[in-house]
């Protein structure tokens, strides 16, 4: 792998950071190419549903998952109503409400991670 790695002039390191980088994040990475799709699904392009192509489609509202905070700003763009859907545990909205207090007492640093 290294030498694969010398032969491109990147190091295993900077690929790795390159692909952590990506997977964190999504929404940096995902917002351009969800607005193209999202653009070229409401326009027709073929005369599949009796219209004639070029027409607009329609599209009642982007359904988004509560991490995919890109798909609220498609959807204000493209002047569509958008609902998020908050699909993690319950138990994440009592994390919430708890890490701020240990985190002010002292007891847990997030400056260490």
């Amino acid at each position: 792998m290294e030498n694969q790695a010398q032969s491109t002039g990147t190091s295993s390191a900077t690929k790795l950071g390159d692909f952590v980088s990506t997977l964190l994040d999504p929404n940096e990475n995902s917002e351009r190419p969800f607005q193209e799709f999202m653009e070229k699904t409401m326009i027709v392009e073929e005369d599949h549903d009796g219209r004639e192509p070029g027409h607009e489609r329609s599209v009642a509202c982007i359904v988004y998952d509560g991490l995919m905070h890109f798909a609220q700003t498609v959807a204000d763009r493209l002047k569509l109503p958008a609902i998020c859907v908050r699909t993690s545990a319950a138990i994440t909205l009592l994390i919430f409400a708890v890490i701020p207090r240990p985190q002010g007492d002292g007891y847990m640093s997030i400056q260490g991670m």
